[in-house]
């Protein structure tokens, strides 16, 4: 029987056989599948952004390899399917890493390049905007197929990087202690209510 497939969509591009598909292999692309699973959520790709770009081609462009061309897509050299981008190198001038356009996904990005250019993320369609992620710091981004934002709208790595923000001081005068009636009428469900996202800092 022919093996017919097609690919999933996202980041992951999981092969899609065809019913009758990959009779008696049907283990190769099955393990393909799960290897690509477990690397989105657990593997890294590195890439040296200094040994990959040039002043004249300052860019590096993330690849989805699939299956049936390779056995492990996830390791092949710029693949986009592992969940975490280690990118290293000492940079000469700014680079852009793009994700191939119509690909959503998230990613986890590691920049531990050098010398203190930026590194943007963005995608490859026209007029997408991307984050700059900073050295010294892994980076939570989601790509939309379009343009690339912090997954978590760059509060945590605000609270990392020490941002400024305005500090009060309350003196003492000024705190006073409720009353016994003010403090019994606290409900249980104001304070189960209580937010952690009080400690972030927006923008």
């Amino acid at each position: 029987m022919p093996s017919n497939y097609s690919f999933v969509t996202g980041k992951t591009q999981l092969i899609d056989p065809n019913n009758g598909s990959f009779v008696d292999t049907w283990d190769q692309p099955c393990n393909s599948n799960f290897g690509v699973i477990d690397a989105s959520v657990s593997g890294t790709t590195v890439i040296n952004i200094s040994a990959n770009t040039t002043p004249g081609t300052p860019y590096v462009t993330l690849t989805f390899p699939t299956f049936p061309t390779y056995s492990q897509p996830w390791t092949q050299p710029l693949a986009a399917q592992n969940l975490r981008l280690l990118l290293t190198g000492a940079l000469s001038y700014n680079v852009s890493v793009y994700i191939p356009a119509n690909v959503p996904g998230m990613w986890l990005v590691d920049n531990q390049t050098t010398n203190g250019f930026t590194i943007t993320i963005k995608t490859n369609a026209a007029g997408s905007q991307g984050v700059a992620v900073p050295q010294g710091y892994t980076s939570f981004i989601f790509c939309d197929g379009t343009n690339v934002n912090w997954a978590d709208q760059g509060n945590l790595l605000r609270l990392n990087l020490g941002i400024a923000y305005t500090e009060y001081t309350i003196e003492s005068s000024e705190v006073t202690t409720p009353s016994a009636s003010q403090q019994s009428s606290i409900s249980q469900e104001a304070i189960d209510n209580l937010s952690l996202s009080t400690g972030l800092i927006n923008y």
